[in-house]
């Protein structure tokens, strides 16, 4: 099984064979943009899934858990629509070819601060 945590701040992935992570320097302006903020964690879970599939375990034998704190959840498992076109062709493609490599793909949505505590980050706001 694979497991990954991600939010706008990174990822991490844990896995049979050993454990990555991958940890953005966000700018203040971008943390206090809700649109910047959104398309930046379809940007982390696209990179997500490409760091997955370097990994070698992405077979049809294969399960998939994703926890998150974002809406993205909703917007993976059908339940809202993308707010924007970056957002749609993500899913579009998550869908078409990401999700078809594992037997199962389960969604945690998860509190924002066990995904940070998990990423090992803390959120930092302007003000």
């Amino acid at each position: 099984m694979i497991q990954a945590w991600f939010n706008e701040r990174g990822y991490i992935i844990s896995s049979k064979k050993g454990e990555g992570h991958f940890i953005y320097d966000l700018p203040p302006d971008l943390v206090n943009d809700a649109m910047a903020m959104y398309s930046c964690r379809w940007m982390v879970f696209n990179h997500l899934l490409e760091a997955i599939g370097q990994l070698g375990e992405t077979t049809t034998d294969k399960d998939l858990v994703l926890h998150t704190d974002s809406r993205l959840i909703e917007e993976l498992q059908g339940d809202l629509s993308p707010q924007n076109e970056y957002a749609t062709s993500s899913l579009m493609f998550f869908v078409q070819y990401d999700y078809c490599k594992f037997r199962k793909v389960t969604f945690i949505k998860s509190a924002a601060t066990t995904i940070n505590d998990r990423l090992g980050t803390s959120v930092i706001r302007s003000e």
